[in-house]
């Protein structure tokens, strides 16, 4: 019980930091615009990871560390990852931050291992407890933390259980560990509660036909990210391992293009720019009002999931979780606008259709749908546990029957393609 407790409270310490230290460096780079220059920069910890890999650690390893406990972590993992992220998204690198907090959870639980041994199911309830309010923190989203770790053992091939008991710790501590992460100065960004239309006979099938296609849209950009993401680890691999020099210069020089480029065209709109990788990038389409072809949301969606794809697959600390919930909200709000061009309530129709499709790229890329739908529903309404339970309850089973149904197509999308996958592809973010 030692090392539970021990390891719980040194994933909330560590999270809220890095946390609290994420968006300082967010606040100031939007100050900076002109750091964006300093873009290639990101490279060195592309090479401080190759050249020290035994303190890398992963998101794809935080996961599998509860089917591995035992394993010692080395003291300067932790710290070395939440620089290295922090100096991303100072730079204006798109990538996420989730992964660090499934990362910094496993290296609370593994650093802890040789001086506290437990039992083998006391270190897997160990783990999985530093996963789950690691996501719990990061995201002001405990529920979701939960059926996070639930969902991982479902799609692990160990197909461990939790007793009832073990689950109810579980939901304490994502609570207690999300309210003493806001104690300590994590703040989350918050989002008018998700209002429901004024239905017709019309206007039903018209969302129905909307759904269909975000549903279609989302597992093609699922696609599409976790096939580019694979295809940049195969080149970087390719090219360092080759003629390092010409790898890093050409790499270089593409971050440097890319950072130009975007910053030109977005000018001084905080999400055209390569970042924007924070919650706050959600509320740009809350009342969108960007007119520039460029900066349109369905071309803005697709332009957040490449660049995503590129870094992410590139090698950079971070994540994906982030990013993908910008670019399914961006997706959302631009089949709104298509699906309903002339409607007067075009504000409103973009608000309600945002949480629809923030969830779904990265629940389906990940193999989620329910952690997915639940975190839907914590971060765009007061929760479950607000006066209007229904209308949780109602985006719940929305999102839900969405993130299925676009879990279906992509699984058939990637059957369709077993011919052309690249080598060492996999199906899910996290699991093998």
């Amino acid at each position: 019980m030692m090392r539970i407790g021990l390891t719980w409270l040194l994933t909330v310490v560590s999270v809220s930091l890095f946390a609290i230290g994420l968006r300082l460096a967010e606040e100031f780079r939007f100050q900076h615009e002109e750091l964006m220059l300093a873009l290639p920069l990101v490279l060195l910890g592309v090479m401080l990871d190759r050249k020290w890999p035994r303190y890398h650690l992963r998101s794809r390893d935080a996961v599998s560390a509860m089917a591995a406990p035992g394993e010692s972590a080395r003291l300067l993992s932790g710290p070395l990852v939440v620089a290295l992220t922090w100096f991303n998204h100072l730079l204006g690198a798109s990538v996420g931050r989730e992964g660090v907090g499934l990362q910094l959870g496993a290296w609370a639980d593994q650093s802890l291992a040789k001086k506290f041994p437990t039992t083998v199911r006391q270190s897997w309830f160990s783990a999985r407890l530093a996963i789950a309010t690691g996501f719990a923190v990061l995201f002001g989203a405990p529920l979701a933390g939960v059926v996070f770790v639930f969902e991982s053992l479902v799609n692990s091939k160990q197909r461990e259980r939790i007793d009832w008991r073990e689950g109810l710790v579980l939901l304490l501590a994502t609570f207690l560990g999300d309210t003493a992460g806001r104690w300590l100065g994590v703040r989350h960004d918050a989002y008018s509660a998700w209002g429901g239309l004024q239905w017709t006979s019309s206007s039903a099938i018209r969302f129905f036909l909307y759904v269909a296609a975000l549903v279609m849209l989302s597992a093609l950009a699922a696609v599409f990210f976790t096939l580019v993401q694979r295809k940049m680890q195969l080149m970087v691999s390719r090219f360092l391992a080759a003629e390092r020099v010409r790898g890093i210069v050409l790499l270089a020089l593409v971050l440097l293009v890319i950072g130009v480029v975007f910053e030109m065209l977005g000018g001084r709109s905080p999400y055209p720019g390569l970042g924007l990788s924070g919650m706050g990038a959600l509320a740009v389409f809350e009342n969108p009002g960007l007119v520039h072809p460029l900066e349109q949301p369905l071309v803005l969606g697709f332009i957040k999931i490449l660049l995503t794809a590129f870094f992410v697959g590139l090698g950079l600390r971070g994540g994906e979780v982030t990013p993908l919930l910008v670019s399914g909200a961006a997706l959302a709000v631009g089949g709104i606008h298509l699906a309903y061009p002339t409607s007067s309530q075009a504000a409103e129709l973009s608000h309600f259709a945002l949480p629809l499709g923030a969830t779904l790229i990265w629940s389906t890329a990940a193999r989620r749908p329910f952690t997915g739908s639940v975190l839907a529903v914590e971060i765009f309404t007061s929760g479950f546990f607000d006066r209007d339970v229904g209308l949780a309850l109602a985006l719940l089973a929305l999102v839900t029957v969405l993130a299925h149904a676009s879990l279906l197509v992509y699984d058939q999308l990637i059957k369709k393609m077993r011919g052309v996958l690249p080598d060492g592809f996999h199906a899910s973010l996290y699991d093998d």
